[in-house]
């Protein structure tokens, strides 16, 4: 035989089969199944799927209710309505079948109770296949349907859905959230309990229910550059979808892993908001990865930096959050307890190696990293901190991830090994990772993560192995400001070509601007790298003079070292004895706008040192005494200070001015303890001085301004005099007005 007659004969062949296969199923559906009660119905066994067999329990079904009377004529009618419901094109069909079902079986509804609900709730699911949504509404409210009733609350969802698409998502999946977070037990229905779902409406229920809830719950936490209040407030939404969607997971998944479970099946699509794929395995457990990064994002965790360059990599993936910048919550430990278990969870199930066991690993050694400044024990500080690090080697080969890990080997102190990590994240974030000496800095933030990468190596040269309690705060002020105070000379310097690249890279990068800027303005004052007048320092901090967008990031902190680098020089003027310097107004601004901005108590004393140094002494509010305990002490020196300075300048209300001054001298005697200290004013000087020999001091200054000392001989140190000299007050007092 030849090829083409084979294949004619092979076609044949084939139509004959499918025709002799269509006519035994069509013989296999005899009359009276179409007349049994639904509880003994064997048409419920058959494939919704298999279209053939539903056509013949259509055709033949619907002949029975044609010709049979009563209630017969009616289950009929209902069971060849469900049938062409699951016919593509067969549901104009379906409803006129179902209309005649329900209409009729309320005749008889003491007996065809069973059936008349499920015809309802099949002839909803017709009328919004169809379109006809307030034909779907009024049945649904119908008497007959209890509200408490799955699969009422189930056709609820759908229906909201056909009728508001994108905005009913939200309602949708608080009527789901209500059902599908039940285990299978709870939703099936018997012959005893006509109120539950069928197996496949349980599977695309929990289907919807995921999809939706993933979806909102992604969009919650997407939010960037946004008050930290509003962040917590958008993480605990995302929470509250992605936790009914974690418990529907374990419902449906009981005593097996998601990777092999089918509870959840493929859907029904609704226009655009299809969702015709099962998840799978991955997809299941990433829902409890996603509530946990949810959960410590609510407990002050923020997203990293760089998420911008990262397509696949962006908010919600391994390595999204930076561990270390957790400003704690009031409660932050429910939190992380809850981010721990979602992350076990994943752990627990998911083979070791796998993608997901990878990121839930991540997930783990971030928790503890966020957590691990709050433990007062060193030891267990130390032995939390190496669990977070092993974690953290298993987590995915990411410039994210890696740069996680190589900030919790810096704390360890295994510098070398840090290093290494940010080589690597580096060789991995693209290929924009080149320093851009000579040439315009990004602005397109695709170099944001490279940028990131260099400052991180930078503060490699300087950042101190956590110790116990000694880590400072996450927060940028600590890491610009305190920490560039404390470093060494030596490993600041070492640190300037980075921090350049890092801004030639990105031009936005604050933190390594205000790093860079601070350390210039260190060691110029110190005699090296730039010496006043500061230049390379103004070029680095101009970025702060002209706020870049609302919220800009750093603006106070560069704002308050600007003000730094106008003091300094003035001050560098005093030691020289060099007169001029204006009045100030830059140095005075810049501090009022960074403390305005933000409350910190260390703007609000540069806000007025600046005023003091300068004689630009209008607005006292800036120096009054504040605060409790420690920070009052150390303003009543302020206080004392300003009206001190303020007499000075001020003929006509001298008198007065020093009585005020002395007043806050006297009460900063009285409430300071013996052995406080207050940060010093100058790099000259040590780095902190005792408050109680200033608070004297100032006393005994004023007194011999007013010339009320009657020659009492001056026994104060060479230090504290020029703590005094150095925040504007002449000495001796003399000195003309200003």
């Amino acid at each position: 035989m030849s090829k083409k007659h084979f294949a004619l004969a092979a076609v044949v062949l084939a139509g004959a089969l499918g025709l002799s296969t269509a006519v035994a199923q069509q013989q296999r559906i005899r009359p009276d199944q179409c007349t049994r009660e639904l509880a003994r119905s064997t048409l419920e066994t058959l494939s919704w799927d298999d279209v053939a067999t539903q056509r013949a329990v259509a055709e033949t079904c619907a002949g029975v209710g044609a010709t049979g009377r009563g209630i017969q004529a009616a289950r009929a009618r209902f069971y060849a309505g469900r049938a062409y419901n699951h016919i593509p094109g067969g549901v104009d069909e379906a409803i006129r079948q179902l209309e005649i079902a329900v209409n009729s079986g309320q005749d008889f509804e003491s007996q065809f109770g069973r059936e008349l609900r499920a015809a309802r709730l099949e002839l909803v699911q017709a009328y919004r296949a169809s379109g006809r949504v307030e034909a779907a509404r009024n049945l649904l409210n119908n008497p007959g349907l209890r509200p408490s009733d799955p699969a009422v609350s189930y056709q609820r969802a759908m229906l909201i859905l056909a009728e508001l698409r994108e905005a009913g998502r939200e309602s949708a999946f608080d009527v789901l959230r209500g059902v599908f977070v039940q285990d299978d037990a709870q939703l099936l229905g018997s012959a005893e309990d006509p109120t539950g779902l069928t197996a496949a409406e349980i599977r695309r229920g929990r289907s919807w229910l995921y999809w939706l809830g993933m979806s909102l719950g992604q969009e919650a936490l997407v939010h960037q550059g946004r008050d930290e209040e509003q962040r917590r407030a958008d993480a605990i939404r995302a929470i509250n979808y992605f936790g009914p969607v974690a418990s529907a997971i374990a419902a449906a998944c009981r005593n097996q892993s998601p990777a092999n479970c089918n509870g959840i099946g493929a859907t029904e699509p609704i226009g655009s908001l299809g969702f015709p794929v099962a998840p799978n395995g991955d997809q299941l457990l990433g829902a409890f990865f996603q509530l946990g990064v949810a959960h410590l994002k609510a407990a002050g965790v923020q997203d990293t930096a760089g998420l911008a360059a990262m397509a696949g990599s962006g908010a919600g993936q391994a390595g999204s959050l930076d561990c270390f910048s957790a400003n704690i919550a009031p409660d932050a430990v429910s939190h992380f307890q809850n981010a721990r278990y979602a992350f076990e969870s994943i752990v627990r199930v998911a083979p070791a190696g796998s993608g997901a066991s990878s990121a839930a690993s991540w997930g783990l050694g971030c928790t503890i990293l966020a957590n691990v400044g709050t433990i007062p024990d060193p030891g267990e500080q130390q032995r939390q901190l190496a669990m977070a690090v092993q974690l953290l080697q298993r987590a995915p080969d990411r410039p994210l991830t890696l740069l996680t890990l190589a900030r919790a080997q810096v704390l360890q102190g295994q510098l070398e090994a840090a290093r290494a990590n940010y080589q690597r994240a580096l060789s991995l974030a693209g290929p924009d990772t080149q320093c851009r000496t000579g040439r315009q800095a990004s602005t397109d933030g695709h170099a944001e993560l490279p940028s990131r990468i260099y400052l991180e190596l930078a503060r490699t040269r300087f950042t101190e192995p956590l110790a116990g309690a000694r880590r400072s705060s996450p927060d940028l002020f600590s890491r610009t400001i305190t920490d560039i105070l404390q470093a060494r000379p030596q490993a600041l310097a070492e640190a300037e070509g980075e921090l350049q690249c890092a801004i030639s890279l990105d031009a936005a990068n604050s933190e390594a601007r205000l790093t860079l800027g601070h350390i210039y303005l260190r060691l110029g004052s110190e005699g090296t790298l730039d010496p006043p007048p500061f230049t390379k320092a103004a070029q680095v901090l101009r970025y702060f003079e002209r706020p870049v967008g609302s919220g800009q990031e750093g603006r106070a902190e560069g704002l308050y070292l600007l003000s730094r680098r106008e003091t300094l020089l003035q001050q560098n003027r005093l030691i020289n004895n060099r007169a001029g310097g204006g009045d100030g107004s830059n140095a005075v601004s810049f501090a009022t706008q960074a403390y305005n901005t933000t409350q910190r108590p260390e703007f609000r004393h540069q806000a007025c040192l600046a005023q003091m140094l300068f004689g630009n002494t209008r607005d006292e509010g800036y120096c009054s005494a504040s605060g409790q305990g420690y920070e009052r002490a150390e303003s009543l020196l302020y206080e004392g200070m300003y009206w001190l300075r303020r007499g000075q300048r001020e003929r006509d209300t001298r008198m007065s001015s020093w009585s005020r001054s002395i007043q806050a001298f006297n009460r900063g005697i009285r409430e300071t303890s013996p052995g406080v200290l207050v940060d010093s004013v100058h790099p000259s000087l040590p780095a902190t001085m005792p408050l109680e020999d200033l608070m004297h001091y100032g006393e005994r200054y004023v007194l011999r301004c007013a010339r009320l000392d009657y020659g009492d001989r001056e026994a104060a140190s060479d230090e504290v005099r020029a703590f005094f000299r150095l925040s504007g007050m002449p000495d001796p007092c003399g000195g003309a007005p200003r």
